[in-house]
């Protein structure tokens, strides 16, 4: 099995990773942050978003708020410097920030095997994976 997970992993098929509490790191001001941005320029913004410091989670959405960024601050006012400095790039029509009161769960369980996948998922798992890869998965 140890061949295995190292051949998925070298081949850029999944990333094995430790997922920590922020807290544990000081990073005790969490918020989710909606971007609303010119059309033109929300591939410039997203990119720039990644590069920041304590933003960690960037993705490209469908809808008014077209760019959303998870922020880990240490501290509310770095947590607010860095929505003013995410409200300046240029291109950003409108900001909302949902401040985290309470962090209740996170699960990264994409594999679920009670999961009810579409069958073009199941053909694409059935043709790409072995079954000890799914197995690994869950």
């Amino acid at each position: 099995m140890r061949r295995r997970v190292r051949a998925l992993v070298d081949d850029d098929v999944i990333a094995i990773t430790a997922v920590a509490d922020p807290r544990l790191f000081g990073l005790r001001s969490l918020a989710w942050l909606g971007l609303s941005v010119e059309p033109a320029r929300v591939e410039a913004v997203a990119e720039s978003l990644v590069r920041m410091p304590y933003i960690d989670y960037v993705v490209i959405t469908a809808g008014e708020m077209n760019v959303m960024a998870e922020a880990a601050c240490p501290t509310t006012d770095e947590l607010y410097a860095l929505v003013l400095t995410v409200r300046s790039l240029s291109g950003v029509a409108r900001t909302e920030t949902f401040v985290y009161l309470r962090l209740l769960g996170q699960n990264f369980e994409w594999s679920r095997s009670d999961a009810p996948w579409p069958a073009e998922v199941r053909a694409i798992q059935t043709a790409a994976l072995e079954d000890l890869d799914v197995a690994i998965f869950r």
